[in-house]
């Protein structure tokens, strides 16, 4: 691996690194990622020099210390890959944005961490493994969005009602109608109730197909009789 097609081993290393990484970079930056092609890349060839200055330092170690062992050996790989992936964190908690109820830049960070990881299996020369991964990657961008597409969505979240001066059957039985009639499936209820303050507190996990129903479920529970508050949280 030292001398391939005559050229140094570490040259077709971090050109591997910026195509397979550019290929999936290019993917983000056609659905209009912020992080997209250049990042991507530099993620990447930053990865494999890490990992080519520690197989590098290691191979030079060796050779100097130990007579008749010739080429780099890989010594304290973990270390150069947990650093590696850990200081790309930073990176992909950047690329996430949470707005209300919807997160966005998930898939972006994961390519990201993706990336990072592939600059580390390039840098150790395992070349087939990253052009293999690089392929289930891109089938994984590109081919699941149309089977996404076509799975019902499932969201969970948390209604909390609070009630004064009515009775927990009275409420509980209140609020099981109104979610009974927009189909909305009751995954748990949470229930504390304060005798001497006259309040109760019912805590409904819920699961819906819609989180369009939100105003319509806040509107309902409101106007019951005996609520006093009524929120709505995302499941944890």
């Amino acid at each position: 691996m030292e001398n391939f097609l005559g050229l140094p081993f570490w040259f077709w290393r971090l050109l591997l690194a910026a195509v397979l990484a550019g290929i999936i970079g290019f993917e983000r930056q056609l659905r209009g990622r912020a992080a997209g092609l250049r990042t991507h890349i530099l993620v990447c060839l930053g990865a494999t020099l890490i990992t080519l200055a520690g197989v590098m330092l290691a191979g030079t170690a060796a050779e100097s210390s130990t007579p008749g062992i010739r080429g780099p050996i890989y010594m304290d790989s973990a270390r150069i890959a947990a650093g590696v992936i850990t200081g790309i964190g930073f990176l992909g908690a950047g690329a996430i944005i949470r707005t209300g109820d919807v997160v966005r830049g998930l898939t972006t960070a994961a390519s990201i961490w993706f990336t990072a990881g592939l600059g580390v299996i390039i840098g150790f020369g395992f070349l087939a493994v990253a052009i293999t991964a690089t392929c289930i990657v891109l089938v994984t961008l590109i081919g699941l969005v149309y089977l996404e597409d076509r799975i019902p969505p499932r969201y969970y979240r948390m209604l909390i009602v609070e009630g004064h001066d009515i009775g927990l059957s009275q409420l509980e039985k209140a609020c099981h109608q109104v979610l009974n009639d927009r189909r909305i499936k009751i995954r748990e209820t949470e229930t504390e109730v304060k005798p001497q303050a006259m309040e109760i507190r019912l805590v409904f996990h819920i699961q819906l197909m819609s989180v369009g129903l939100r105003t319509d479920l806040v509107n309902r529970l409101s106007a019951l009789p005996g609520v006093r508050q009524v929120a709505w949280k995302p499941s944890p």
